[in-house]
């Protein structure tokens, strides 16, 4: 009997480039003898992901999105238990693909459906916020505003708002005009460290794909944080400047470190992988060490 891949699709993409890419994709499975099914559907997604005996029915999960859709998969994974027993893969059609670039999935079919094949897989960390898993990263501060601001005019109308790039500039002039900087309060493994904008992260690479740190490992049991100290305008417009020109973890007023727990203080907004969190500081963070298991896209055991 063929092994079975379940490509979970996300619905709100489901017309257009990204079905075919599904359907091209669920026929090169099938063409490699792989019993390939996708699903677009969130009821039958949730309840695919909650099966109890899912390693035994599942060789391999494909989430087909984007970022978003990914973390969905992993957190409805975690609620149901079966976290562990699943192997995943990406096939990347959002628009940042973050998690899917750092571990090497790309846009070609052809390879994906050979790393799945092959069957070889690796674990990577999660973090654990509150209730939900984080995949990317977790911000307090100015970037957290900015995310509150964009999910505020996406749920304005009754049909949910496609959101791009583009919709991040109005709710960033917006935040710009009007923001306060509040101050917050980092606890990374007993090290106090006080600031304006703080960032927890288990891979390198945020928004528009600029690295946050330059030696970030998700396989090390620990989070990379950065904290930026100073408030202001101006003081935030000459951090982003830096990172940019991936400087900035040259300034003395930029503190970046590793810890396997943290706690957040203050009273600034909270978002995390991209979706505001409803909770106010203190927020409590704690590293889980090779929770998921992911495909391995290296070609051969000693890459």
């Amino acid at each position: 009997m063929p092994a079975r891949v379940v490509i979970l699709a996300n619905p709100y993409s489901g017309s257009g480039a990204n079905r075919r890419t599904v359907d091209e994709l669920s026929l090169k499975l099938s063409a490699a003898s792989l019993d390939a099914h996708a699903i677009w559907d969130l009821t039958e997604r949730r309840r695919v992901l909650s099966d109890p005996l899912l390693d035994r029915h599942v060789q391999c999960v494909i989430s087909a999105g984007g970022d978003g859709s990914l973390g969905a998969v992993v957190n409805e994974l975690h609620l149901a238990g079966n976290l562990a027993k699943a192997t995943l893969a990406v096939l990347p059609l959002g628009s940042e693909n973050l998690v899917a670039h750092e571990l090497g999935f790309a846009i070609d079919l052809d390879a994906l459906v050979a790393a799945v094949k092959r069957g070889r897989s690796r674990t990577i960390d999660l973090a654990q916020a509150g209730d939900r898993l984080m995949l990317l990263c977790m911000t307090a501060g100015f970037d957290a505003e900015v995310v509150h601001r964009l999910d505020r005019w996406r749920r304005s109308k009754v049909n949910l708002k496609r959101v791009g790039r583009i919709s991040y500039v109005p709710r960033t002039l917006g935040a710009l005009r009007d923001y306060h900087y509040p101050g917050l309060t980092l606890e990374a493994d007993g090290r106090t460290i006080h600031g304006a904008h703080v960032y927890v992260f288990n891979f390198a690479l945020y928004g528009a794909k600029i690295p946050l740190a330059f030696d970030t490992r998700c396989d090390d049991g620990l989070l990379d944080y950065l904290v930026l100290q100073r408030p202001g305008r101006a003081m935030y417009a000459g951090y982003m400047f830096a990172m940019l020109r991936r400087r900035h973890l040259q300034r003395s007023d930029v503190i970046h470190g590793r810890a396997a727990r943290l706690r957040i203080s203050g009273q600034a907004p909270l978002q995390l992988d991209g979706d505001p969190l409803p909770l106010t500081p203190p927020l409590d963070i704690h590293v889980l060490p090779a929770a998921w298991r992911v495909i391995d896209t290296a070609q051969d055991s000693s890459k």
